[in-house]
């Protein structure tokens, strides 16, 4: 336990800046706490504009379509009632990155999230 702790605290402690990312890996945009989405919908947004959008050279295409079949999934199974609270929160994120000026096609990610999951069809 111990080692986990010191792994944790030295994950911390790295500049964010001091990570070298591969060219060709999709990155959201960091979401301010302020903001007041969910960070389990951040955090998937992060995973999955990764998954979907880096180059070959970073992300298997076939698996990466496999794991977010499965996600989709997961996603499909929510509650009415918790798919409402991701629709409020995607169309605040989408608010937010619109007034932020980011590019169209990360805005775009925020207003077509849930559709292309699969999730909230036929409403």
């Amino acid at each position: 336990m111990a080692d986990d702790r010191d792994d944790m605290d030295e994950m911390e402690e790295m500049d964010e800046n001091s990570i070298e990312v591969p060219e060709g890996t999709a990155i959201f945009p960091e979401i301010p706490d302020q903001v007041g989405a969910n960070p389990l919908l951040l955090s998937l947004l992060h995973f999955v504009v990764f998954i979907a959008g880096s180059d070959e050279a970073v992300c298997n295409q076939e698996a990466g379509a496999a794991i977010l079949d499965q996600v989709a999934t997961y996603l499909q199974r929510l509650s009415t009632k918790e798919v409402a609270r991701l629709k409020e929160d995607l169309a605040v994120l989408a608010a937010f990155a619109r007034d932020q000026k980011w590019e169209a096609g990360t805005v775009e990610v925020l207003d077509t999230f849930l559709d292309d999951m699969g999730v909230g069809e036929g409403e």
